[in-house]
């Protein structure tokens, strides 16, 4: 039996630009083919003070349920394959 391993990244950008990936893939209901990558959108996210600032389109998560409004969407050649695992893992520090 063989494995076979490969690491998908983060859409590039920025949430705030229009014209970038991140933003596409957080925010259009089919992006660009040439978008790749995953993306996190996010209803339910808070600021700092505690307020309601959500990260997304709301219709992405529309049929998520009101307290699970969230997702890790991936998009483009980075959708993984049917028959795959996907394994999430969250590094800070690493330099």
């Amino acid at each position: 039996m063989s494995y076979c391993g490969c690491e998908i990244l983060q859409t590039p950008g920025t949430a705030s630009d229009p014209g970038s990936p991140l933003h596409a893939c957080q925010n259009e209901l089919l992006p660009p083919a040439c978008v790749n990558g995953f993306c996190v959108i996010d209803q339910t996210r808070m600021d700092a003070n505690g307020a309601i600032s959500p990260l997304g389109n709301p219709a992405i998560v529309a049929e998520c349920s009101a307290s699970q409004k969230r997702l890790i969407r991936f998009v483009g050649a980075a959708i993984p394959a049917s028959d795959s695992s996907v394994f999430l893992g969250c590094l800070s520090g690493i330099p």
